[in-house]
Formats: C-alpha cells, sequence, structure tokens
C-alpha cells in the first residue's frame, strides 16, 4: 500500500510541476535577460515545491516584481478555471457504501463548496483591489510620473494582517473527514487519488500565500516608500 501512495504522489507531484511550466508567463517577448530571469524563477519554484520547507523570501526578491505578480494572477486563473472543477468533479464521483450514500456525498460538496467560495472571494479581492494597486506603483514608477494618487499603506498592510485562513482550514477539514472515514468508501484508489490531489493543492496554495505576504506586499510597499520619495528605480 505504500509503494503504491507513493505512486500516486510522484505521479501528482509530476502533475504540478507540469501545472508550473504551463502557468510559465514567458511569453516570448522581452530581453534575453528578462527570459532568463523567468527561467530561473520557475525553477525556483520547482525546488520549493518539492521541499516547501526550503522556501526562502530573499530567493524571490532577486527577481522583478512583476514576474511574482503574473505568476499569482497566473495561479488564480489556473485555480478558478481548473484545480477547482476537477476536485469537485472527483469527489461527487466517489463511490460511498450504500449505507452512507444517503448523507455522506452532500456533507463533503457542501464542505468544498464553501471552500471553493472562500477561496473566489479572496482571489476577486486580490484581482478587484490589491492587484491594481501594485500595478498602479508599478506603472508610475516605469512612467517616472510626478503625479500618483497615494492610498495609505495601510491597505497593503492590512492585507498582511487579514490574511486569515479559514479557507485553507475548510481544505483542511474535508481531507481528515476523507481519512478518518475511509472504510465509508468502495474505492480506495479513487480516495487516495484525490486525497493526493487536495495535499498537493494545500501546498500549492502554501506556496502561493507566501510569495503573496512574504514577497509580494513586502516589495510593493518598499516600492510605495521609493514612490512617494521620488527616487529612482529600475522594477
Amino acid at each position: 500500500m505504500d509503494n503504491h501512495k507513493n505512486m500516486n504522489n510522484n505521479f501528482f507531484e509530476a502533475q504540478e510541476l507540469i501545472k508550473l511550466r504551463y502557468l510559465n508567463i514567458n511569453n516570448g517577448k522581452g530581453s534575453a535577460q528578462y527570459l532568463d530571469q523567468i527561467a530561473q524563477f520557475h525553477q525556483q519554484l520547482e525546488g520549493v515545491f518539492l521541499n516547501p520547507n526550503s522556501f526562502s523570501a530573499t530567493q524571490f526578491f532577486k527577481y522583478p516584481i512583476h514576474i511574482v505578480l503574473r505568476y499569482l494572477q497566473k495561479t488564480h486563473t489556473f485555480y478558478t478555471n481548473k484545480y477547482l472543477n476537477e476536485i469537485a468533479f472527483m469527489i461527487d464521483g466517489l463511490s460511498i457504501k450504500s449505507s452512507h450514500r444517503s448523507s455522506w456525498k452532500p456533507v463533503l460538496l457542501k464542505i468544498f463548496y464553501e471552500y471553493s467560495q472562500e477561496l473566489i472571494r479572496h482571489i476577486e479581492q486580490e484581482e478587484n483591489e490589491l492587484f491594481p494597486y501594485v500595478n498602479s506603483i508599478l506603472n508610475a514608477l516605469e512612467k517616472d510620473t510626478s503625479h500618483f494618487s497615494f492610498e495609505p499603506k495601510l491597505k497593503l498592510i492590512n492585507h498582511l494582517i487579514h490574511h486569515n485562513d479559514e479557507a485553507e482550514q475548510r481544505l483542511n477539514l474535508l481531507v481528515n473527514i476523507l481519512e478518518s472515514k475511509s472504510d465509508r468508501f468502495d474505492n480506495s484508489l479513487a480516495l487516495n487519488v484525490l486525497i493526493t490531489k487536495l495535499r498537493i493543492f494545500e501546498r500549492d496554495l502554501t506556496i502561493h500565500a507566501k510569495l503573496e505576504d512574504e514577497v509580494l506586499l513586502p516589495r510593493a510597499i518598499e516600492l510605495e516608500s521609493i514612490l512617494s520619495h521620488r527616487s529612482d528605480i529600475i522594477c
């Protein structure tokens, strides 16, 4: 059984690494140096994905902030357009033993639906408020404009403070239920595949949150401060 689980883990980890390449923000445009930075950024992410404990914000400070920003935007698209739908489909396809069929699947689907809605709300908030503000800072620096409408730096700091883990707790609850009630499912292989996918999604989300909270936001606050003093900077 352990060997079988390891095979599943290796398979899904390979799929996730392919996903990271799928999210590649390299559109073939830019200097050779810039394209090389993108390649290094994704190589760094692959290493962190295989060993999340190796994450260090300083590793990512060397990359232009707009590379980090575009990666985060691409992952949002991946989550909402693909990953959430795939997981919901897998939950709905679970074969539950007849003695528990009437109650268990609706419970599982409800937990995941609530989690999905919470995550989507969080993504929309970032897409509508946080990311545009970071972009406005970058645009002002790039154009060296003397006109910039400053919003309080607290807007960025508050995102850090109120970045709660309620959604993550719901996802962890779902995984714990699946693992602790595994005897209620007919197909252990399908269940193990789903649990593995959820665990890897948790890992993906953790890395995503670290990039936001420990790389993007501190860099944005730093650039906002530089912009306020009209110092020169290359982004």
